[in-house]
């Protein structure tokens, strides 16, 4: 059976086309008769009729992990957690970090969501420092302390502290596996490289998010079928 999940962030969308258990990205959605299920944390919805996840009542009993965080959980957040376990399924600590507008950083440990981190995404905080001096340059560069000239302490700075940030987590989560996923994912895979020095495995998967959806449609809304008013 076919079903498209719809993954709409705060500046960027993908939407994932499923053949059975098979995932294609896709750009538009042709198939009028189709179910389509959308994760919407930003403002723009969709101008569909599908399954908007956070309209669905009591998500968080349905749901394949113990959410322990309040209801103002985004479902992105949630779906991508819920992918990463669907993946990693030993009931292993896990860490999830979407690079995105922001940076999430949240951590599972059995089939508990704990909750985590929303920091600023690497574009804004670049913006930030372009605004504030003109020896900045366009990109962050990974270095060690101390740094001695200006722009240096500039560039190297944000990536010290997610390494240092990161190396806190592993260490007191006692993380085993680390998904990492959203645009800027290649720039906080490089800084994890320096971070882990045992065996913890690091998987980049860009639809982690449609995972959880998949795997949310198939346990609790297969029955259902919803029409559209229009193609994407």
């Amino acid at each position: 059976m076919r079903i498209f999940t719809i993954d709409q962030g705060n500046t960027h969308s993908s939407i994932v086309c499923w053949e059975g258990n098979h995932p294609t990205k896709v750009d538009s959605i042709q198939d009028q008769t189709a179910p389509v299920i959308t994760s919407a944390v930003g403002k723009n919805k969709y101008p569909l009729k599908s399954i908007d996840l956070s309209q669905v009542p009591d998500l968080f009993s349905k749901c394949l992990l113990d959410v322990k965080y309040c209801p103002s959980l985004g479902i992105d957040r949630l779906m991508a957690a819920i992918g990463a376990r669907i993946l990693c399924p030993q009931k292993q600590n896990i860490l999830i970090i979407d690079a995105g507008t922001f940076t999430t950083i949240d951590t599972v440990t059995g089939n508990q969501f704990l909750g985590g981190l929303i920091i600023p995404g690497d574009t804004a905080l670049a913006d930030n420092y372009s605004k504030g001096s003109n020896l900045y340059s366009s990109n962050f560069d990974i270095g060690d302390y101390p740094f001695n000239s200006t722009q240096d302490c500039m560039t190297k700075s944000v990536p010290f502290v997610l390494e240092a940030t990161y190396q806190r987590i592993i260490s007191i989560m006692d993380i085993a596996h680390i998904f990492i996923s959203g645009g800027n994912h290649a720039f906080h895979q490089e800084i994890l490289k320096k971070v882990v020095k045992s065996k913890i495995d690091i998987t980049v998967d860009s639809i982690l998010v449609h995972r959880g959806m998949k795997y949310f449609y198939d346990e609790h809304l297969g029955n259902n079928t919803f029409p559209r008013e229009k193609t994407l």
